[in-house]
């Protein structure tokens, strides 16, 4: 069974943008965008890995967050319609959203990732129950093959300028005891799938401004189950975290066209077997476009 991974979309769509916007913390965006990010971020490399996507064939796509850059409404729908181009149905796709997606207030309550995503987010083997929901989808659970199971969580909160940490919450985390206390969780491969990552950056200012400010509660809940395996963008590169409770992978951004091999864009992939250990490697290219097998145990720090 394969899963593919792939994270931080960042569409844009600049366009859409209206002078409304720019009195929200969009301003801050559209000043990121105009600087660098539009010159990083290229349809190029979104359309390359589109056809990886469909070479691999995966099982299961697993979409980790950070699908647009402003959480406009055409941002939302170029997503969508990209994602449809990969060939899978959408009962294979797992989406969760990132900060970028919940950028402000307003488009985080505006329903636009349920309107866009909603059959991306099927909950096959299960959803909380409706007072241990945040955006009435999360937390989800999706029966993949044989014992495997994805969970899906929002760590996506509308935060201050310059603020991209992440937060669970109570609710959510309710509704994550619920699932995993499930008969058919027992002795079952779980995967959870998640925009921010669990582990700390290295500096503390890192950790108020962009970490998963939570990730000790998560942690307590998801570890009650057994070892468990995560998977995150957020970070834009390519990494591996092992800890006695978790193992975690980071994938690059999937429209980064950068010089480091380790921030360019790829796919991650997880073939797994039946007994549940995991094959963990990069679906990469090399520097004439030819399609090459790399390592996902680079160094997780950040």
């Amino acid at each position: 069974m394969r899963i593919a991974h792939i994270s931080d979309l960042h569409v844009l769509a600049m366009n859409a943008l209206r002078p409304s916007d720019m009195f929200t913390k969009r301003l801050t965006g559209y000043a990121n965008l105009k600087l660098k990010r539009s010159r990083h971020h290229t349809q190029a490399r979104l359309d390359r890995v589109a056809e990886g996507v469909r070479a691999l064939k995966p099982d299961h796509l697993v979409v980790t967050g950070d699908l647009t850059n402003l959480a406009l409404e055409e941002e939302f729908r170029r997503v969508r319609v990209y994602l449809d181009s990969l060939g899978l149905v959408p009962e294979a796709i797992t989406v969760v959203p990132g900060n970028h997606d919940a950028y402000t207030r307003g488009a985080y309550k505006s329903g636009l990732f349920s309107k866009y995503f909603a059959p991306l987010t099927t909950a096959t083997a299960g959803r909380a129950p409706p007072e241990h929901q945040i955006l009435r989808t999360f937390p989800f659970m999706t029966w993949v093959a044989d014992t495997t199971y994805v969970l899906a969580l929002c760590s996506a909160v509308p935060r201050l300028p310059l603020v991209a940490a992440g937060e669970i919450g109570a609710v959510q985390l309710a509704g994550v005891q619920t699932l995993l206390a499930k008969p058919w969780m027992k002795g079952a491969n779980l995967i959870v799938a998640v925009h921010h990552p669990l582990h700390m950056p290295q500096k503390g200012s890192k950790r108020w401004f962009e970490s998963l400010r939570d990730a000790d509660a998560l942690l307590d809940v998801l570890k009650a189950h057994g070892h468990f395996t995560l998977l995150h963008g957020h970070l834009h590169k390519r990494m591996t975290h092992r800890t006695e409770a978790y193992t975690s992978y980071g994938a690059a951004s999937a429209s980064n066209e950068h010089q480091d091999p380790l921030k360019d864009a790829a796919i991650n992939v997880y073939d797994i077997a039946k007994d549940g250990s995991i094959d963990a490697w990069a679906h990469t290219w090399d520097e004439h476009g030819a399609s090459k097998r790399d390592s996902l145990a680079y160094p997780s720090h950040w």
